[in-house]
């Protein structure tokens, strides 16, 4: 994936997207990576085109997370330039949507019968989830890349200059903030706040740290060291949170850029395990943690030790999203337009599928077994089911 950096200018209070690279991989078109060629393999069975439909707006260079969002029989889906709306997830027919009349950066939230949402400008917006009708709008001091955090009567987001907000949900009230910081230098990407019983919110910063904040007042209940910079070129010392906090029970699971995995208490911070590893993509949690390292590997890791259970390099620089999980497999997509079923058990490739042509994908997949949506770069929304191979 291309590196997005963002150099922050805190006393004229701007910041400047610097894009290095043209692709989403690599820093340059010379020096970006080629994409590993597909492979031949008897697919075990049949990836089948439910429905698609095309949401608008142009193809977004800027690979923002803009991703679907499922919640019940219907899919929430955003696009840069401001529209919104709702899909029901069995047939694909728009409910509704609306036009912000402004840039979202951020994908939406949907809990609690609302949709919480980012734009450029920037704002926090609320939206009833069942028509899209506006409930408030908050101004932000700076933007936010990362999905809004709804839960417990709250709505949490976190700046790219490393504020934590929280509003009251009902009335979009401000209660408090917390104000961490950034460095001068941050990847695009950015991981989400997340809200978790005993009334914390786990956040992570660019900087590798990882904190606990009281959701009542924002006070700082423990904070973790998990990477620290290292190496000479400004881009080697990079090691944000870039992906989402993941957590189970009692553990939290933490992942940096060019830094370190780590598995803690929840409620102490504690270490339980480290292991060194890179992504921005993301992960996901079922039995076993499945990730999409920064190179476009796939693996399989225990949550309990960090123990690597198998490890898949087939996809190398195809600029692989985070996995998802449907049925007995992991799905990925990648910026060619293809997604990937991988076996859970020991990642051999089960089946792929180009989603159209022309087709780009970097926004996170969204599943409700047996549906995968996708969400495409070129602005169509699509779901796919599996068939059984014919004998």
């Amino acid at each position: 994936m291309k590196l997005f950096l963002l150099k922050f200018c805190r006393h004229l209070g701007y910041w400047l997207l610097a894009v290095l690279g043209t692709a989403c991989a690599g820093f340059g078109e010379d020096n970006t990576p080629v994409p590993a060629a597909l492979t031949t393999y008897p697919f075990q069975f049949r990836p089948v085109l439910l429905w698609s439909v095309t949401m608008g707006g142009d193809a977004d260079k800027d690979c923002p997370r803009l991703g679907p969002v499922i919640k019940g029989d219907r899919i929430f889906v955003a696009n840069k330039s401001g529209h919104l709306a709702s899909v029901t997830l069995k047939e694909g027919h728009k409910r509704w949507q609306v036009d912000l009349k402004r840039s979202l950066s951020s994908e939406p939230a949907v809990e609690d019968g609302v949709i919480a949402i980012a734009s450029m400008k920037p704002q926090l917006i609320v939206l009833k989830a069942d028509n899209g009708g506006i409930l408030w709008q908050a101004p932000l001091p700076n933007q936010v890349l990362a999905q809004p955090a709804i839960g417990q009567g709250r709505v949490v987001v976190k700046t790219v200059d490393g504020k934590v907000l929280a509003f009251a949900l009902k009335t979009g009230k401000a209660l408090w903030s917390y104000d961490h910081g950034a460095p001068t230098l941050v990847l695009r990407p950015s991981s989400a706040p997340k809200i978790a019983v005993g009334k914390k919110v786990l956040v992570g910063f660019s900087d590798g740290t990882f904190s606990a904040l009281n959701l009542d007042n924002g006070r700082l209940l423990w904070e973790r060291t998990i990477a620290f910079p290292a190496g000479v070129a400004q881009t080697d010392q990079l090691v944000d949170i870039a992906v989402n906090p993941l957590f189970s029970r009692q553990m939290v699971y933490v992942l940096t850029y060019q830094g370190e995995l780590a598995a803690m208490q929840l409620e102490t911070g504690q270490t339980r395990w480290t292991r060194p590893f890179s992504s921005y993509s993301g992960w996901v949690l079922g039995q076993n943690l499945f990730i999409s390292d920064s190179d476009g590997g796939l693996w399989a890791l225990n949550p309990l030790t960090g123990q690597v259970l198998w490890h898949n390099q087939i996809l190398q620089n195809r600029g692989l999203t985070a996995p998802v999980i449907s049925g007995n497999s992991i799905v990925v997509g990648d910026k060619e337009g293809y997604l990937h079923w991988f076996s859970m058990i020991d990642g051999h490739p089960l089946a792929r599928v180009l989603v159209h042509d022309g087709a780009s994908i970097t926004a996170a997949l969204s599943v409700a077994d047996p549906i995968v949506c996708v969400l495409t770069q070129q602005g169509k929304l699509l779901a796919w089911m599996r068939a059984t191979m014919s004998t």
